[in-house]
């Protein structure tokens, strides 16, 4: 079954309505059949590892009209404005398939977080001064004198129509406009979370108060990734010239050693002393900086042993397996990837370049961008990526914390500003 991509991004607390930069748009697939439910745990288990602490809760805001083409009428005779306002998916919703809720091109979803007893990282603002804006959650007091979350369906000239969330429609009110100032506030102020109309399934009980935390399966059928929009546009820009530059492939192996007579075993000795050990063959028909030291007179090819007591362990074995055509694993420390990729720049190994560069965008942008910034500079792959894209790369630079952006990066901006 075909992958579909869409757009999302985390909610921007700068921005009133949540939306954040373009260049803060991430990249997501899912599989045809996949509902907002397993897609909310997908990000629950995002947030969890982005950062390493299970104690997390996660908002996805779709947009109204969306919402209303699946469920018809939901919201009565929303504006232009409203079909394009992103509110939050409530539980009413969770079986809904997301290929039904997100769109071909722009930002399709937001997505805000809430970290133990932190506040929300993002939440619709509360003016008193204005009127409720529709598809937004409030607390509203209804005519028993209780306190829901409700959101605004509709809104006439002397009242604005509320649903009161998980429960059926014949408990939705009219609150006047005279009355708003005492029955609908801050979302929060009054009450603690979804009112909990049984029976609810053991599967939802994490969205309802106290909030228990779900036990979440890998989901293969959802791929979502947590690096920018850069990322993107290097798989698209940048991987297709490497690609071009590749003289082997991975088919041509065995018939390489078949005809290859110059070449015997080697054993790589790394820091900490830890070995690893090759085909001289394997090596010298995939990098022409290893042929040329092992089919000479050097003593790497007398011995049958290179010293590399500054690389890493783990990096090499990443690196040596992918000569064999091993894939490369997912979830790799930035640090390592690195220095995988340092490996292949400096061996002259193309062909993994891509597959490693699709490792990047399951990485948080803060860990990987510097690394980039770096390598955009001083490979020739990506040189004229960052000559043709300044602006990009500025707009990237300004997301990372001041403290955080190294001496190049600040000459950069500085260069960029005078030019």
């Amino acid at each position: 079954m075909s992958n579909i991509k869409f757009s999302w991004g985390f909610a921007d607390s700068k921005n009133p309505n949540g939306i954040p930069a373009q260049w803060n748009w991430h990249t997501g697939f899912i599989k045809i059949v996949t509902n907002v439910h397993q897609l909310h745990l997908a990000f629950v288990n995002l947030v969890r590892k982005k950062h390493k602490r299970d104690d997390v809760r996660v908002r996805l805001h779709f947009k109204i009209g969306k919402i209303n083409a699946c469920f018809p009428g939901t919201f009565i005779r929303p504006s232009l404005e409203d079909l394009n306002r992103f509110i939050e998916c409530t539980p009413e919703w969770v079986e809904v398939d997301v290929i039904d809720l997100i769109t071909e091109n722009g930002l399709s979803l937001i997505v805000s977080t809430k970290l133990g007893n932190d506040p929300w990282s993002w939440e619709a603002p509360f003016l008193e001064d204005q009127v409720p804006k529709v598809g937004i959650i409030y607390d509203v007091l209804d005519h028993h004198g209780n306190w829901y979350e409700a959101i605004l369906v509709s809104f006439v000239s002397t009242s604005c129509h509320f649903h009161y969330i998980n429960w059926s429609k014949k408990w939705d009110e009219h609150v006047s406009l005279l009355e708003l100032e005492t029955r609908v506030l801050q979302r929060g102020s009054h009450t603690t979370g979804y009112h909990f109309q049984p029976p609810v399934s053991s599967d939802y009980q994490y969205l309802y108060p106290p909030y228990p935390k779900p036990v979440i399966a890998n989901n293969q059928d959802i791929n979502l990734s947590s690096c920018n929009q850069l990322v993107s546009n290097i798989m698209d820009r940048v991987t297709p010239s490497i690609t071009s530059k590749i003289k082997t492939d991975s088919q041509d192996l065995l018939s390489c050693f078949v005809k290859d007579k110059l070449c015997r075993n080697v054993t790589f000795v790394l820091k900490g002393g830890v070995t690893l050990n090759a085909h001289k063959a394997v090596l010298s028909i995939r990098s022409p900086v290893f042929r040329k030291m092992l089919a000479s007179n050097m003593v790497e090819a007398k011995t049958g042993r290179i010293e590399l007591l500054d690389v890493d362990p783990a990096a090499m074995d990443i690196f040596i397996n992918s000569l064999y055509h091993t894939e490369i694993p997912d979830n790799i420390d930035p640090d390592v990837w690195e220095a995988v990729f340092s490996l292949y720049d400096k061996y002259q190994v193309y062909y993994p370049i891509p597959k490693l560069l699709a490792k990047i965008e399951d990485m948080d942008f803060d860990e990987i961008f510097p690394r980039l910034f770096n390598m955009f500079r001083t490979n020739p792959f990506l040189e004229s990526y960052f000559k043709e894209h300044k602006t990009e790369i500025i707009l990237a630079i300004l997301k990372i914390q001041p403290k955080n952006r190294t001496q190049a990066m600040q000459k950069y901006l500085m260069e960029g500003h005078l030019s």
